[in-house]
């Protein structure tokens, strides 16, 4: 057989010499245009091209559009072309990698291909939309494998202002979206630590409150970091000192060990509530600031409690594999602690209020019963004063309701309370009974 041989010729016809010449050496294979000589370079094999002198022009735009498909083939991004019906014309590799297509997606329908595609928006339809502007129109998708995509429509008219194509370029945004809802999991779990309900709050006391507080932070440090060791300690304002709050799959000697807000000589721990910065440790055997938390740890990450600017305590996290954490970790990890620090902060508020509720209903108690039991010691002592010496009985009645009325007043006392003494009578008998 015959070497093939792709003859581009837009004027004369195959009658020239120099074909008759080709064609006695070669299967010629003659063309009038451009776009059949592509489609035919595409879908077939020829040894050579041949183009006339004459035609030079188009043949460097031929190889103008070769190269630019060169180049659509080795971008990152998916490029399907569209007719106006949304079949596909072309598109590059990568984009048939988001499909399950074997072999070619000409002809099939746009979201066909893309299995199980779900449009998130912001645009429900940026084909129509791009049609409409008459420029480009963007959206994300959703496809099988949870993969998401951000789709860019761009139309393409002709000279009469017709919709000849629309090209549509996809970008895999699976990973910073993954990244996102994984943010908005961790910034709403924080909005639950110490929502609570008024009656849910009349019904629960400090101590409930903060169980309830550490199970959520554990409950959210499993289910959305898959994080098993974690530690929070409290810094005590006076000195220093860091408290234990909670401390999950620590070694008994690491959740009893005494640290202090220091930068030296008390581990990572230390140095964060001293500094107030994040710390991420790759590999803690070879890391000469880290103390052993949780057993055969490997790796941890330790990021302050920050309120109001202030350093209130740190939250720790270990891993039994080294590099568990990055920096997206980090990013993760302190935006949780901006609420627990928030949470920690309510409670103490509510603490506070408890207190101050308690202590104001004391008070109206003690006007409400103050003045009353004033005047009832005064009055038994007055009377004990006239009665003196006279009914042995009455006098002995009188005493048992003064020892009972000074009884009532020393608990109002014991809470808190100061009740004027009662104004002493006039009479012999007054400082024998008071």
């Amino acid at each position: 057989e015959k070497p093939r041989v792709l003859v581009i010729d837009r004027e004369a016809g195959i009658g020239k010499p120099e074909f008759r010449a080709l064609d006695q050496a070669f299967d010629v294979v003659a063309v009038h245009s451009i776009s059949k000589a592509l489609t035919l370079l595409r879908d077939s094999q020829f040894t050579g091209v041949y183009v006339d002198a004459s035609q030079l022009s188009a043949a460097r735009w031929v190889g103008m559009i070769i190269q630019a498909e060169e180049i659509l083939d080795a971008i990152s991004d998916g490029v399907a072309v569209v007719d106006p019906d949304l079949r596909i014309i072309w598109s590059n590799p990568e984009f048939l990698s988001l499909t399950d297509t074997q072999g070619s997606a000409v002809g099939q329908r746009f979201y066909q291909v893309l299995q199980e595609a779900e449009i998130l928006g912001p645009d429900p339809c940026p084909f129509t939309s791009a049609v409409a502007s008459r420029g480009a129109a963007s959206t994300n998708l959703k496809i099988k494998g949870n993969r998401y995509l951000r789709v860019t429509v761009t139309p393409v008219f002709d000279v009469s202002h017709t919709l000849t194509h629309l090209i549509a370029l996809t970008r895999e945004i699976t990973d910073e979206t993954q990244q996102q809802l994984r943010v908005n999991a961790i910034a709403q779990a924080g909005d639950e630590l110490a929502d609570l309900t008024p009656e849910e709050l009349s019904q629960m006391g400090v101590e409930e409150r903060s169980d309830l507080l550490k199970y959520n932070i554990t409950r959210h440090m499993k289910s959305l970091m898959g994080l098993d060791f974690i530690e929070i300690r409290l810094v005590e304002k006076n000195t220093g000192k860091l408290t234990p709050l909670l401390s999950e799959g620590m070694s008994p000697i690491a959740a009893n060990r005494e640290l202090f807000a220091r930068k030296e000589n008390n581990g990572v721990t230390g140095l964060v509530a001293a500094t107030g910065q994040s710390y991420l440790c790759p590999d803690t055997t070879k890391d000469p600031i880290y103390i052993e938390g949780a057993e055969n740890a490997r790796s941890s990450l330790t990021v302050p409690l920050i309120y109001h600017g202030t350093v209130i305590g740190t939250l720790n996290v270990e891993s039994p594999q080294p590099d568990s954490f990055d920096d997206r970790d980090r990013q993760f990890l302190e935006i949780y602690a901006r609420n627990i620090a928030g949470a920690l902060n309510t409670l103490e508020l509510l603490q506070a209020e408890k207190a101050v509720t308690a202590n104001a209903s004391i008070q109206a108690i003690s006007r409400e019963v103050a003045l009353p039991l004033d005047d009832i010691i005064t009055d038994a002592i007055t009377i004990l004063d006239r009665y003196a010496g006279h009914d042995d009985d009455i006098i002995s009645r009188l005493r048992h309701l003064l020892y009972r009325a000074r009884e009532i007043r020393g608990i109002i006392q014991k809470v808190g309370l100061t009740i004027a003494p009662p104004a002493k009578p006039s009479g012999g008998q007054a400082s024998k009974f008071a």
